[in-house]
């Protein structure tokens, strides 16, 4: 399973840096000689400190002081090219971790508006931040750092091997044995400790996640202590797991380490009994055999928490590669735009149809009118399609059917009419930086008059002036700290009109406000229409008794057109919404 994950994190997330990964890998490897070389030349070493007549019968002139030397030499050179492995992994699982960020968000700007609609903002978090970070921290370097361990100790093995067999065979084999026995207790201890650990962080993210978006409405209805239990009860289970966690993860040296001493005294008795009495190749055997077990110490203990690390870590792997096979990442990639700018008579929608993918229909068979320089409200219950109409309009969702004309010329697919069009949401979003750059959204070089224009338009500029000393450079957005809903709603509008929109779209936009505030907005968009078409959703009928028509939907389609009087006087369906916000008192 580990392999299979692996491959397809590589295949998916790092295909680019292939050739990158087995140079490291070769690298790593290369390493390993050098480990074994900085243990192999210390049994010389050592020989010719204890027998020095030895040097005489060498082909070359070598002394012990020669020999410690390059004995010095070698392992400066041999950390000097650890750390330089070390700086090219780092760079290396940086760039695949940036690589997979980028990769990811590009898939969410990329795909269709109707895929990325149904995926929660948390997931979306989760995928862009998380996941990555956890992937190729816990589960790809983590692999990285197997590989090279494990070569450093097979090669020291081997070395042993080499020079004594038997003792390297016995000693060997009493280590796989007792090895062998730790990690199938430590394997499951570690499987419960990380799913429970898993499972503890989920549910604790989950509740986290639905808090912060929330705070004024939990303040609201008072249910602070309510949502404070429930992050204790989360956060207690993730504390005793992430310290069981830690401890299981963190332990292993500490068993390791009495277990090699043991082998040593083991290796060390065989070494003894081999030697055949010779005490100077006894000492010299002795020395070999302590800095060989005592380099694959460290060396083990990084392998067991590389194995420990890729049992957490892959969860969050095989999440971020199910979520890649889920969606089809590699489907998608930049939809080339062929904005429509002129926009001179009308926008015509006919016999429209759309459905998410495995739902019915919510716009079904929908046909309408919008003329240029009007004043149209799209109204109607909740659920009859009327955000998704707007999303057909702008061009974010593509019809399963039917066809939309500007100026009596069908959009061919590509087309829309994006580039001419100026958002307001009912929930803005911004940025902690300044109004001008608030207001230019988006957009790199700011023209500062234009900003001041469009903010006069929205009638906030005044405010502005008078209340910040640095005018439109002022930063007030910090927590949403400074301006009012009105306020905000009023700076959302300039910002939809920086770009000289031909049409202006309200989502909702005055949902939020108070009666009064509502009223400013209304008066505002009177002036605002001339010039321009505006097409605006608005959960208050009152908000849109200025339009020049409205269009009532039903069940995904246009069930009344006409003025707020006409459908006031013919439509039934227009009637009971106006009974409906008069008993809750929301209208006029």
């Amino acid at each position: 399973m580990f392999l299979i994950n692996l491959r397809k994190f590589i295949k998916y997330f790092a295909g680019k840096k292939k050739k990158d990964i087995v140079i490291y890998l070769i690298m790593s490897y290369f390493a390993s000689v050098l480990e074994v070389f900085g243990v192999a030349i210390i049994y010389p070493f050592i020989l010719l400190i204890l027998k020095p007549e030895l040097a005489a019968k060498l082909p070359f002139q070598v002394s012990p002081i020669l020999l410690g030397v390059l004995v010095l030499g070698l392992f400066v050179i041999k950390n000097i090219y650890m750390i330089y492995c070390i700086r090219r992994q780092g760079r290396l699982v940086k760039g695949i971790e940036t690589d997979i960020m980028k990769y990811f968000i590009s898939f969410f700007l990329d795909a269709p508006f109707s895929v990325t609609s149904t995926i929660s903002r948390t997931k979306k978090e989760r995928v862009v931040a998380i996941l990555p970070l956890e992937s190729v921290n816990n589960f790809f370097v983590r692999f990285l750092n197997l590989n090279i361990n494990i070569a450093i100790v097979f090669s020291i093995l081997l070395l042993l091997l080499i020079k004594f067999p038997l003792p390297t065979i016995v000693t060997a084999a009493l280590a796989m044995a007792t090895i062998c026995v730790q990690n199938n207790f430590s394997k499951r201890i570690l499987k419960k400790t990380s799913d429970t650990l898993w499972n503890s962080q989920k549910s604790y993210d989950l509740i986290k996640g639905a808090i912060m978006p929330n705070l004024k409405l939990i303040k609201l209805a008072g249910h602070e202590n309510i949502f404070k239990r429930q992050v204790e009860n989360s956060l207690k289970p993730l504390k005793f797991s992430q310290a069981d966690y830690f401890t299981a993860t963190t332990a292993q040296p500490y068993i390791l380490e009495p277990l090699v001493i043991i082998l040593l005294f083991v290796m060390l008795g065989a070494i003894a009994f081999t030697t055949g009495g010779d005490k100077n190749v006894m000492i010299a055997s002795f020395a070999i055999a302590a800095s060989a077990i005592f380099r694959i110490l460290p060396a083990l203990a990084r392998v067991q928490t590389s194995l420990n690390g890729i049992v957490l870590g892959r969860k969050y792997a095989k999440e971020l590669i199910n979520f890649y096979e889920n969606y089809s990442l590699n489907m998608y990639s930049p939809i080339e735009q062929l904005p429509v700018k002129v926009f001179n008579q009308s926008i015509d929608l006919k016999n429209i149809t759309f459905a998410y993918p495995e739902h019915m229909p919510v716009i079904d068979n929908l046909s309408l009118t919008i003329n240029k320089n009007e004043f149209v409200g799209i109204i109607g219950e909740s659920g009859a399609g009327k955000t998704t109409l707007i999303d057909i309009i702008s061009g974010l969702l593509s019809p399963s059917s039917g066809d939309i004309l500007i100026d009596n010329v069908k959009l061919e697919k590509g087309q829309s009419i994006r580039s001419m069009i100026g958002y307001v949401p009912q929930e803005p979003v911004f940025f902690n930086t300044t109004f001008r750059e608030n207001v230019a959204f988006g957009n790199s070089d700011i023209d500062d008059q234009r900003v001041v224009d469009v903010l006069k338009q929205a009638a906030i500029y005044d405010f502005i002036a008078e209340n910040y000393r640095d005018g439109i450079y002022a930063a007030p957005m910090v927590d949403t700290i400074g301006l009012s809903l009105g306020q905000k709603q009023r700076l959302s509008i300039a910002r939809a009109l920086y770009n000289k929109p031909q049409i202006l779209i309200l989502d909702e936009a005055t949902s939020a406000l108070d009666l009064e505030t509502e009223k400013e907005i209304c008066t505002l968009l009177a002036h605002l229409k001339t010039g321009m078409t505006i097409i605006a959703i608005a959960h208050r009928l009152s908000t849109l008794a200025a339009c020049d028509r409205l269009f009532l939907l039903k069940n995904g389609t246009v069930s009344a057109e006409g003025t707020f009087k006409d459908l006031e006087r013919t439509s039934p369906d227009f009637q009971k919404l106006l009974v409906i916000q008069r008993l809750n008192n929301i209208l006029f």
